[in-house]
């Protein structure tokens, strides 16, 4: 009996409710093996192109959740970030300050460096922390990779600062599956448009895909 790929998934994540009552090591080694699953399921699929893209938007949420247990909302580790970063440029009370205010609200702290790391290049370490900032939020989530080949891009044509706005303007209207998208388009544009249009063009692009 043929399964489209969507069902298959939907069949699998709801299989894998009991795993909570299992050991770590026991659910990291069932996620593996579903992985494998679903990579083999991907070849001989009948489904349909809504169905597959759907069957993708459930990859990577599954794919959130495991990275939610990574530090990327950690507390201590984005103050003292940010409190280095802030206490270059102000006194250690206004630093200190600020570092709380930001995070309290921060979601990707991979992000958050990311951002940081650019703007710094242009910017003073205050004004830098608090562009990046701005860009560290929920719509961030996950895309770092996806902040950081953009910033690259602009950055061949704009100071690391606007490189650092525009990709973090972007990251906020893309989806995470969009990096594949602009990895395709960008070389192309970029054969006969300097870096920063290019990359606007590929963004435009993957927007409307």
């Amino acid at each position: 009996m043929n399964y489209s790929l969507l069902s298959f998934l939907t069949l699998s994540f709801l299989s894998t409710a009991a795993l909570a009552q299992h050991r770590p090591s026991d659910v990291r080694q069932e996620i593996k093996g579903l992985s494998n699953r679903i990579y083999r399921e991907a070849d001989r699929s009948l489904a349909t192109q809504e169905q597959l893209l759907k069957a993708k938007d459930h990859l990577n949420k599954a794919w959130l959740l495991l990275k939610d247990a990574e530090p990327s909302h950690d507390f201590t580790q984005c103050f003292n970030f940010a409190y280095t970063g802030y206490s270059r440029s102000l006194n250690s009370a206004a630093a200190t300050d600020k570092a709380q205010a930001i995070c309290k609200t921060f979601k990707d702290f991979a992000v958050l460096n990311a951002a940081y790391t650019y703007a710094s290049r242009s910017l003073n370490s205050a004004a830098a922390m608090d562009m990046a900032a701005s860009y560290a939020g929920p719509q961030s989530e996950g895309k770092v990779d996806l902040f950081n080949y953009m910033a690259e891009g602009y950055s061949r044509s704009l100071n690391s600062a606007a490189a650092t706005q525009k990709s973090g303007e972007n990251i906020a209207k893309l989806k995470l599956e969009s990096l594949d998208c602009l990895k395709l388009l960008y070389p192309r544009y970029a054969q006969s448009l300097n870096s920063a249009a290019a990359m606007d063009k590929a963004v435009e692009s993957c927007l409307n895909q």
